[in-house]
């Protein structure tokens, strides 16, 4: 009975449209669907990735796929949900529960086209023994594939269990008025332009223009004349109209005090209120609308806001209508919570850009005899990367680049600490070694667990050239020597700051001449990657170094330098965004 009805629901309209859905919003199609019993009913082979082409192009690797999916199926009965994995080619892979009256009757899966991590060129090696496709091919079918990001991870599982639920709601409905109405076809759009509503939800609109978008989604949806949203002024305890569709303007407030009108009235009580006729309310016989439904929306126990849908004709509302207006009042109420969180997250970015700015050096110093240069490129609005230099006394300067977990607000605080705790102790400390010793305890004793500081400390005599450093888990920096084509690595010092109290550190001096150079950088010079997920790497910055060397020999610029590995390194990674912040701090003698 249930494969019967599995098959009549894969040939309606209804799942046509909400597999639509899914295509516009992830712009990725459920590729399969398999009943209980793992029989295939769908299989879209022509809307697999060019990857996913390739591998099941050969008897080997569509036996691969296939033991893929039917991992996946098994894991989706196994725990009653959603499942989202890797796929032996390193893809994403997803399966999702088909559910009727709780239990699952199918299976349907498909493949976003990102991969969790950039594909090494062992992974391709191990690919390409395995299906016994050329890498070369390989290669080629991933080009415009990079890896997702956490954020982006997280979306699509939120999008697939919206996508899920209104699968099941629109399934279970077909089947209940399909046996004893009729009415399949009627309900199943109403229940596609709920999952719409849902999907919209989860897109990348702004917030303004998803409401204004659900309340006429909500007007057609509920088949009425009208739809207003009015979000929360806390401030003034006034409900603010954010969003409507169809509304009559004139006859509207644009802000109404809690306990007026209906909709205050719902705010104040925060229950939903139906009424089928206004004319027979003494209290609402001169609104504009004859029959209102209006429900509070709630963020657990907070209001904030309240929705509304309203008929110019007397109206009977039933159970379906609070049903369904209930569930968009949930989507509309985390549409206004995730907007409220951006705007923190927003305000917070911008502190930490405000501090993150007033500590980074507006330029390097002016020395004679060395020429320095320094450049830091956050991948996002807000940098962990910092970098400094201190003027400890007419002879001495004092060189820092440095890298600080995590990002925001805590970041730049941790950034600022770290700052001001390195100016304090490289004006009272002589030896670089007890510099870095003394910022560590100090950032033990009050950073939180997991918080930690990568950093490269040195100072420089002017006079003799002598640099003595201490490099505490960070990057090692790269001498290179006039004629000597092989660098020198600034390795010695000892673990990262912050997470070991009374750490010992090292330090080791070197004598820097005319002509040398010493590289400091962070790792989103390194790791910087290209379409086919290889990182820029060492070996590559050590020849780029060298490029530059051979071709400028005695006109060697810090900052020419500086732009030459930078250049090389947007060359390399072009249209890739870059996975880390990138600084660099180049010292010429």
């Amino acid at each position: 009975m249930s494969d019967d009805f599995l098959k009549e629901f894969l040939a309606s309209s209804g799942w046509k449209q909400i597999q639509a859905l899914l295509d516009n919003v992830l712009k990725t199609p459920i590729l399969w669907v398999v009943n209980s019993s793992g029989e295939k009913l769908q299989d879209s082979d022509r809307l697999y990735p060019k990857l996913c082409k390739l591998i099941r192009s050969i008897p080997t690797g569509l036996k691969i796929c296939a033991m893929s999916h039917s991992d996946r199926v098994q894991e989706v009965m196994k725990n009653q949900c959603s499942v989202v994995t890797l796929c032996d080619c390193g893809l994403i892979g997803f399966a999702l529960p088909l559910i009727l009256d709780n239990e699952i009757i199918g299976v349907a899966g498909g493949c976003y086209p990102a991969f969790e991590v950039p594909i090494t060129e062992n992974k391709l090696t191990e690919l390409s023994e395995i299906s016994r496709i050329s890498k070369e091919k390989l290669r080629d079918s991933i080009q415009r594939i990079g890896a997702i990001s956490k954020w982006e991870l997280k979306r699509l599982m939120d999008i697939l269990a919206i996508f899920s639920g209104s699968v099941t709601l629109l399934m279970n409905w077909m089947n209940r008025l399909y046996i004893s109405l009729g009415l399949e076809q009627h309900y199943a759009l109403k229940v596609m332009s709920l999952s719409e509503i849902g999907m919209i939800a989860g897109s990348e609109l702004n917030w303004e223009d998803m409401l204004k978008t659900i309340a006429t989604r909500a007007r057609q949806l509920l088949e009425v004349d009208a739809c207003s949203i009015y979000i929360l002024d806390r401030n003034n305890r006034e409900l603010v109209l954010s969003a409507e569709s169809g509304l009559i303007l004139d006859n509207f407030e644009d802000r109404i005090k809690i306990g007026e009108s209906i909709t205050g009235h719902v705010a104040q009580k925060r229950l939903a209120i139906a009424i089928e006729d206004t004319s027979n309310e003494i209290e609402y016989q001169n609104h504009t609308y004859k029959g209102v439904l209006s429900m509070p929306l709630m963020a657990q126990d907070r209001l904030i806001g309240v929705i509304g849908v309203y008929t110019l004709n007397p109206k009977r509302w039933d159970q379906t209508d609070v049903s369904f207006l209930s569930i968009i009042a949930v989507h509309v109420a985390g549409i206004i919570e995730k907007s409220k969180f951006r705007m923190e997250v927003s305000k917070e970015l911008e502190v930490a850009g405000y501090i993150q700015v007033k500590l980074i050096p507006e330029s390097p110093p002016k020395i004679d005899n060395y020429d320095i240069s320094a450049i830091t490129i956050p991948n996002r609005e807000v940098s962990g990367d910092y970098y400094d230099f201190i003027n400890i006394d007419e002879d001495h300067l004092g060189i820092a680049i440095a890298d600080v977990s995590g990002k925001g607000i805590g970041a730049s605080l941790l950034m600022a600490n770290t700052h001001g705790l390195l100016h304090a102790y490289a004006l009272s400390e002589n030896n670089a070694n007890d510099v870095i010793y003394r910022i560590n305890n100090a950032l033990y004793s009050y950073t939180e667990s997991g918080r930690f500081v990568t950093m490269v400390y040195g100072i420089l005599d002017k006079n003799t050239g002598i640099f003595t450093y201490s490099n505490a888990g960070h990057n090692h920096p790269l001498v290179y020597r006039r004629n000597n084509s092989k660098p020198e690595s600034l390795e010695i010092g000892g673990i990262v700051l912050g997470v070991m109290k009374n750490a010992v550190y090292s330090q080791e001096k070197i004598q820097l001449n005319k002509g040398d150079i010493v590289i400091f950088y962070s790792d989103g010079v390194t790791e910087a990657q290209n379409i086919n997920g290889e990182m820029f790497g060492e070996t590559r910055l050590h020849n780029t170094i060298l490029e530059y060397i051979n071709d400028n020999q005695n006109l060697i610029k810090a900052q020419s330098l500086l732009d030459h590995i930078y250049n090389a390194v947007c060359d390399f990674s072009s249209g890739v965004p870059l996975n880390d912040d990138l600084t660099m701090v180049i010292l010429v003698t």
